[in-house]
């Protein structure tokens, strides 16, 4: 009972804990853009706009991925980033972040290649999960074996392992990525009912 309790508590951490901060990072973000935003326009305009930090939010978003589009505002996210990659411990958390986010972004080096199922996490019970890589793995004194590195999300899809199988213990799908994602984000419901 006690064993259980640790876990559910355990679970329920690790599943609230992103959701509060994410939405504590983007309040802090919206307030205080609406903080340095709001005052000037509210004085030229003569009362007060709501929403404003939101709207310069989104307007520094799309500024931002613009910026990110041309090679002066590469070569200045590229000297932003070889800085924040010297802060010790930030830099641990700040590629741990790109990683994840470049996971699910279009054009990010790192993509899910196709819709998989493991035998994972015991023999019997299978899987979804997504091959981000192909490797060779040595064990003991034979040649290398072919391997994928398979994404097994949780609840979250931020959550997960990385699991190293062997390809042959790997069983393709013919789900497509946004299919594969449904399937994992909706518990289910929403993969077909047979998956070949």
């Amino acid at each position: 009972m006690r064993r259980r309790l640790r876990r559910y508590l355990v679970n329920g951490v690790l599943i609230t804990v992103p959701i509060a901060l994410s939405f504590s990072v983007l309040a802090w973000f919206v307030t205080s853009l609406d903080r340095m935003i709001a005052p000037p326009i509210e004085r030229l305009v003569g009362h007060q706009i709501p929403g404003l930090g939101l709207l310069g939010g989104v307007v520094l978003l799309v500024a931002a991925g613009a910026l990110a589009s041309n090679l002066a505002g590469q070569y200045l996210i590229e000297l932003t980033e070889a800085f924040l990659l010297r802060i010790p411990v930030f830099n641990w958390l700040y590629r741990t972040v790109k990683q994840v986010t470049e996971l699910f972004a279009p054009g990010g080096k790192v993509r899910f290649k196709k819709v998989v199922l493991v035998e994972y996490p015991s023999p019997g019970r299978y899987s979804l999960g997504f091959v981000t890589r192909e490797l060779k793995v040595k064990t003991g004194s034979g040649p290398p074996q072919d391997h994928l590195c398979v994404y097994v999300p949780a609840n979250h899809m931020h959550f997960g392992q990385a699991v190293i199988v062997r390809a042959e213990h790997v069983i393709e799908t013919s789900l497509g990525l946004q299919q594969g994602v449904q399937g994992v984000l909706s518990a289910g419901a929403s993969l077909p009912d047979t998956i070949d």
